[in-house]
């Protein structure tokens, strides 16, 4: 019973090594990628992720028309609610 509990925290173990450890980019319009041709591949929470690699999941929670600080309630709505 004790090798079938180790095999099991060892699959475990690695289940959680695997998962990819998530950053969540929050900010202005300079996050978002004002003023880049393709906000999806040139603004910097895109390259920080092309940097980063796979082993590592990068969200934009860049909205422009904002100021660059977050209040608590931007934060709340913008990140908190959702799934990073």
């Amino acid at each position: 019973m004790k090798r079938v509990i180790g095999i099991v925290g060892v699959f475990f173990a690695a289940a959680l090594w695997a998962a990819p450890i998530k950053v969540a980019c929050i900010g202005d319009s300079i996050t978002y990628g004002y003023n880049v041709k393709n906000f999806a591949t040139e603004s910097y929470p895109a390259q920080l992720q092309q940097m980063l690699g796979d082993g590592y999941e990068v969200k934009n929670f860049g909205n422009s028309g904002r100021v660059s600080f977050c209040t608590p309630s931007v934060v709340q709505m913008r990140c908190v609610g959702s799934s990073i």
